[in-house]
């Protein structure tokens, strides 16, 4: 099993780096997290990575399917559900998981 640091980097209970399976669904989840999480062009070193800033406008299912699957083409998006509430909040709740290349020939 190789492992990877979990991202942001935490410490658990007993004082030990938390890790990730690398390929596990949690790894996938993360990794979408990061796309999600940051405007884009705000990472230097990943500037695929971000969705367009969303101020005033709706959050869009859909460009947050497209941005994961450009940003992250190993991320298969199985869906998306945007809920808007009365305060002016807004929730995405996203599934992912690594997308199956065990069948590619070559």
């Amino acid at each position: 099993m190789t492992v990877t640091l979990a991202h942001p980097f935490r410490i658990d209970s007993n004082g030990a780096a938390v890790t990730l399976e690398q390929g596990s669904a949690r790894h996938a989840a993360e990794a979408c997290g990061h796309v999600v999480s940051c405007e884009a062009g705000e990472r230097p070193l990943a500037p695929l990575w971000g969705l367009m800033d969303p101020t005033g406008t709706r959050v869009n299912a859909d460009e947050i399917t497209a941005t994961i699957g450009y940003a992250e083409p190993a991320l298969a998006v199985a869906r998306v559900e945007v809920s808007e509430f009365n305060d002016g909040t807004v929730s995405v709740d996203i599934d992912v998981d690594w997308a199956d290349t065990d069948d590619e020939e070559g």
